[in-house]
């Protein structure tokens, strides 16, 4: 059963796809909510979508600008559009609690001024950044594997997901397993076709090949727009293999038995498998409920700059230079 808060107040810039499951999950939990989008047709598509889920747009308000307070603030945006609508709404406004989607901008110059304004308007501890992988159940269980390795081995393995897109999100992982350690790009080789966006031709995104390292591990990574397949993860330790697979939601955990005194060339052929099938991804709706209540915890500007960072480095060390198309 939700917990209910109801008269919270909340605010949402943008209602493409991922701003109207923010606004379904604050309506089910019963926060009032105003939204933003200069694009009129989006205000339409939410009450649509609000009326075949059987919920009140009693509580959905359009605003052409923020008010003064709110308990919450979400920016779903396209990225090329998130900092000036942060901006615009610090000069005017505030919130408990500020949820910004990733990629922060498509310009990096851009999220650096996000950082600042936060600083300078002491809003800093407010903000979270929605890399919400890092909160899944499977991930923090490959980090407990990961923490104490002095070398894991990641790797990535499908189809064109974008580097801006979920691409971050997979770097972003690995960078979590190496306790938040700046990585290093050591090679890189960009698909030389362009990832389409549904949003637009004007957006579009990058697939490539690509190695980097931390102090903590390696991740190699083939993400490439010349294919759909899913994404196929593994992540290697001394005395273990983990691998997962998106595209079923299922995942193998093999270790090395413990009772064993054999050389280190046999090891392979003495694991066992300690959990195996299908795991969860918990919905928008349940981390909503979550991280309104405090709950969930997502990193930083600080951490979220080191993934964003890590993207640039790979995209300028692949011949292209910002500001991106990403959406």
């Amino acid at each position: 059963m939700k917990i209910k808060l109801n008269n919270k107040k909340a605010y949402i810039s943008g209602l493409g796809s991922m701003g109207r499951r923010h606004l379904k999950g604050l309506i089910k939990i019963g926060c009032i909510v105003e939204t933003y989008d200069p694009n009129e047709k989006v205000f339409d598509i939410a009450k649509s979508e609000l009326k075949k889920e059987s919920l009140s747009f009693e509580n959905f308000i359009k605003v052409k600008s923020p008010s003064e307070k709110y308990d919450f603030a979400f920016f779903s945006e396209t990225a090329s559009s998130r900092f000036e609508n942060f901006k615009n709404f610090t000069d005017i406004s505030y919130a408990n609690k500020i949820l910004l989607e990733k990629p922060l901008s498509s310009n990096p110059k851009e999220i650096n001024s996000i950082l600042n304004i936060a600083k300078n308007k002491k809003i800093y501890k407010q903000i979270e950044v929605n890399l919400i992988r890092r909160s899944w159940p499977h991930i923090k269980k490959i980090f407990d594997y990961c923490k104490n390795e002095e070398e894991f081995i990641m790797t990535i393995n499908g189809g064109a997901i974008g580097l801006g897109c979920n691409g971050i999100h997979l770097i972003d992982n690995f960078i979590y397993f190496s306790n938040n350690n700046k990585p290093k790009v050591k090679w890189v080789d960009l698909s030389d076709k362009l990832i389409e966006s549904g949003r637009g031709k004007e957006f579009y995104d990058f697939g490539a090949n690509f190695v980097i390292t931390s102090s903590k591990g390696k991740l190699l990574s083939s993400i490439t727009a010349n294919s759909s397949a899913n994404v196929i993860l593994t992540i290697k330790g001394k005395h273990f293999i983990i691998t997962v697979n998106y595209g079923n939601l299922t995942w193998n955990i093999l270790e090395r038995r413990s009772d064993l005194d054999v050389p280190m060339y046999r090891y392979g052929l003495n694991y066992e498998t300690v959990e195996n099938g299908t795991f969860d991804i918990p919905n928008n709706d349940t981390f909503i409920e979550n991280w309104t209540h405090d709950n969930i915890k997502l990193p930083d500007l600080e951490t979220a700059n080191i993934s964003h960072k890590c993207i640039e480095d790979i995209l300028v060390c692949g011949g292209i230079n910002p500001p991106y198309r990403f959406t």
